[in-house]
């Protein structure tokens, strides 16, 4: 019959690791990652979906984060999408105006929910006024240095038009 572990130490002595070594899973590629805790003395365990581990290295919709042990460590907070994705960070800067009176605008570059349709309609926006704006920029710069027209005319008014608008 096939032994199974309960325990790490029962999976250490059931795949000849020393009981004092540490264990990680790297799952999703990262090869260095791999390589660095090998050079380090740490044992690999080969199974991604095991839960005999002292560090697993993961993308974050792999870790179980509700039934990690005492002492495993993981490469992702639980519930932390609020600030580590761009989206989140994002949210959270603009609700945070209302409380602590800096402006993000101040300090973060523009960014956009693109899956927010009212956002979405603001990204395109802001794209076409920003384009305007360059377009009539570098209209100005050839006028100034009397180089030769490097826009029509209708780039220009439409150009024009789009800045008045806002």
């Amino acid at each position: 019959a096939m032994k199974t572990a309960r325990h790490l130490s029962d999976w250490k002595r059931l795949n000849c690791c020393p009981q004092s070594t540490s264990v990680f899973i790297c799952a999703g590629g990262y090869p260095d990652f791999t390589k660095a805790m090998l050079a380090r003395g740490w044992f690999q365990n080969e199974d991604k979906d095991s839960r005999f581990f002292d560090m697993k290295w993961a993308p974050a919709a792999a870790m179980d984060h509700d039934n990690l042990l005492p002492g495993q460590v993981v490469n992702h907070f639980h519930g932390s999408r609020e600030i580590t994705t761009k989206v989140g960070l994002t949210l959270n800067l603009r609700n945070c105006l209302p409380m602590c009176g800096a402006d993000p605008d101040s300090f973060y570059p523009r960014a956009y929910d693109l899956y927010d349709p009212l956002e979405r309609a603001d990204f395109a926006l802001n794209f076409k006024f920003t384009k305007a704006q360059a377009i009539l920029r570098e209209f100005l710069r050839n006028i100034d240095s009397q180089s030769g027209m490097t826009f029509g005319y209708d780039v220009v008014s439409t150009s024009f038009k789009i800045c008045l608008r806002l």
